[in-house]
């Protein structure tokens, strides 16, 4: 049985360090986020406020473009 790699290490390196620094303004909302990180391994698999947490969080608007070898 294989291991599934979840969102959070997944994540470009670029958009982990901006989630690193939002820890000081958003620390409720980038709990909640981490843990869906660390919970889902797929970008499909995200519910729509979670993705709208990370477009927020991040300043982006597609979801895809925040994760490696989706």
């Amino acid at each position: 049985m294989y291991k599934t790699i979840n969102l959070y290490h997944r994540l470009k390196p670029h958009y982990l360090n901006i989630l690193q620094s939002q820890n000081l303004n958003h620390p409720d909302l980038l709990g909640r986020v981490m843990d869906v990180l660390e919970t889902q391994s797929f970008v499909c698999e995200l519910i729509y406020k979670d993705v709208i947490a990370l477009n927020f969080l991040l300043g982006g608007t597609n979801a895809f473009e925040y994760f490696k070898d989706v």
